[in-house]
């Protein structure tokens, strides 16, 4: 999903956090929760020393990811190598099937500013704990020039009820806990441009 929505798309950053991503979400596909795989700092001499990782699942290395070593080459590609056999044969529990939603969905994008340390992993577990009925999150947009050791994330939320249609009120109230949660835990702000 993050590869159709956003690959393409104009002033969408190819960068490591992008590659992250697409990891991230082959994870979820199947269905290798965050409790299992570790994104580590790589050693590998093929990668960019400050802008590559191995990926760790039960801490077993996978596979690796990252932007190629100026020394081997002095332009700006990125990388994926995963061990499919070893990522297949995880084992896994059988996905859990709910019933669609009769309701609409309500989407909201919102972007915040925040210290380069802060990791987009970071930033989607906040809001996974911190808004009700959120079906899907999605980073869709990083954005670091001329902003002196800070980074702005961008956020595609959605919103859905199995049991009735979310009032504006309620997306409202979701979203200002958000922006708090993201002030007080994350020392991040809105970014309103």
């Amino acid at each position: 999903n993050l590869i159709s929505k956003n690959w393409n798309s104009e002033g969408i950053n190819k960068d490591f956090y992008t590659l992250k991503g697409v990891v991230i979400n082959l994870l979820d596909y199947l269905n290798i929760t965050d409790k299992r795989y570790k994104i580590v700092e790589t050693k590998n001499d093929l990668l960019h020393p400050y802008i590559g990782a191995n990926l760790l699942i039960d801490n077993k290395e996978i596979g690796f990811f990252g932007k190629i070593n100026p020394l081997v080459i002095n332009e700006d590609i990125y990388v994926l190598e995963l061990d499919l056999n070893s990522l297949l044969s995880v084992k896994t529990p059988s996905p859990k099937y709910n019933e669609l939603s009769k309701y609409p969905s309500n989407n909201f994008d919102i972007a915040f500013l925040m210290d380069k340390t802060v990791t987009s992993f970071d930033c989607i577990n906040l809001i996974k704990r911190s808004v009700k009925n959120l079906e899907k999150v999605e980073v869709f947009d990083y954005y670091d020039k001329d902003l002196d050791n800070k980074k702005a994330l961008a956020f595609s939320l959605s919103f859905n009820s199995k049991d009735e249609t979310l009032s504006d009120e309620f997306i409202k109230n979701e979203i200002a806990k958000l922006i708090t949660n993201f002030k007080n835990k994350l020392n991040a702000e809105l970014r309103d441009k």
